[in-house]
């Protein structure tokens, strides 16, 4: 997945940079960072974040020493610079829990030295891809104004090379697994260990290997992996980077790619509810909280269509939470409603309503900065007896 979004949107941004072989012997694909702005219902990222405004940039070292990136003070809102490895690998952090919020300039260079300074950063590798992240109030817009101002003021500097603020990478798509031939998978792996002289494929993997035996095992953990998403799971699944196992981490990969590690932010996914049955807005649901999530950036619960996507309403809402500022309605604590229709409750806080499609969906609470990682969000409960069969 990591090589196809390289490949579909930064390498063929350039001309004459058609595919990652042809990018061993190109001119560098540093990109302007910080382009990308998706804020709402969108078909063109699956899984949208309607908390944050996002940015996106990929940078190269083998023709720069270094990269210099300044951030202005961002003092009560939640921020951060998520820096990932070509094998999907979180590598370092600028941000909130990194910085307190300070101003400062960061210098980036994949050669490691012996200081000690917090604003110098080691990022292993030849390539890095980073993803900037702000959070914005979605329901207030003079807030969303903030931090759009915010967001243009985090300036990157290439030493040496022209600037490049014409080059503007596509929208992020989370792309699936599809099934690939075995001769394809090698030799893109061959080609992204050249590209990050990476020392654990020390040989090539066609001379030490057949392509049959690397494909069928590649086809086997894909049918894995996608056998555990699919297997009912009641109540929130926790995903983040900070797993164990080569097969573990494919797996959030595939369901959350470029996830953080869980000092940064926990993504719980709920795909059925207490009798494994699939979610759908012709059934009312609520979730009861006796606390709200406690974290130290934001936390909201978005619903998606079984394709991924949110779907549009006519109320304009599409997340509750940190933004939405639930109220607390019952002695029980915080009820959250999670229906199409708007509930009927005099007692009801237009605060707590998550309106859900007609249709077969799913949930994800986002905790960014939580402060317990170990908390498990309580249960959704079905409250009409409409029910539709488990997901094949």
């Amino acid at each position: 997945m990591n090589y196809t979004y390289y490949n579909e949107y930064f390498y063929n941004t350039f001309p004459g940079v058609q595919n990652a072989e042809n990018l061993l012997t190109s001119i560098p694909f540093t990109n302007a960072l910080f382009k990308i702005t998706t804020f709402g219902p969108t078909t063109d990222i699956v899984t949208p974040n309607l908390d944050t405004l996002y940015g996106v940039g990929l940078f190269d070292f083998r023709t720069v020493d270094h990269i210099e990136i300044s951030v202005p003070e961002i003092k009560n809102r939640y921020y951060s610079l998520q820096f990932i490895d070509i094998w999907c690998k979180n590598t370092a952090y600028i941000g909130t829990r990194t910085n307190n919020g300070d101003a400062g300039t960061y210098i980036l260079s994949n050669k490691q030295n012996n200081n000690n300074d917090q604003n110098n950063i080691y990022i292993p590798g030849v390539v890095t891809l980073c993803i900037l992240r702000i959070y914005a109030n979605y329901y207030d817009p003079e807030d969303i104004t903030i931090a759009v101002n915010l967001f243009n003021q985090i300036k990157i500097l290439f030493p040496n090379l022209p600037s490049r603020n014409d080059i503007i990478p596509k929208t992020l798509v989370r792309s699936k697994l599809t099934p690939i031939d075995s001769k394809f998978y090698i030799d893109r792996v061959n080609m992204l260990d050249t590209l990050n002289k990476n020392k654990f494929l020390c040989k090539p993997i066609k001379k030490c290997a057949s392509y049959n035996v690397i494909g069928s095992a590649f086809s086997q953990s894909q049918a894995v992996i996608e056998t555990k998403i699919n297997t009912p799971t009641i109540g929130w699944l926790p995903i983040s980077a900070s797993v164990v196992g080569a097969l573990n981490f494919a797996t959030v990969q595939w369901q959350g790619l470029y996830a953080n590690d869980a000092i940064e932010a926990i993504y719980y996914f709920n795909s059925f509810d207490q009798n494994q049955n699939v979610y759908n807005g012709i059934n009312n649901y609520i979730i009861v909280f006796a606390n709200l999530p406690e974290v130290n950036g934001f936390w909201s619960i978005t619903c998606y269509n079984s394709a991924g996507y949110i779907v549009e309403n006519p109320y304009n809402k599409y997340t509750v939470g940190t933004a939405s500022n639930p109220v607390k309605n019952s002695s029980l604590g915080y009820v959250i409603y999670l229906q199409y229709d708007e509930p009927s409750s005099d007692t009801f806080p237009n605060n707590n309503w998550l309106p859900i499609p007609q249709e077969s969906c799913y949930f994800i609470l986002r905790a960014y900065l939580p402060i317990d990682q170990s908390y498990i969000p309580p249960q959704i409960i079905n409250l009409t007896p409409i029910t539709f069969a488990p997901r094949s």
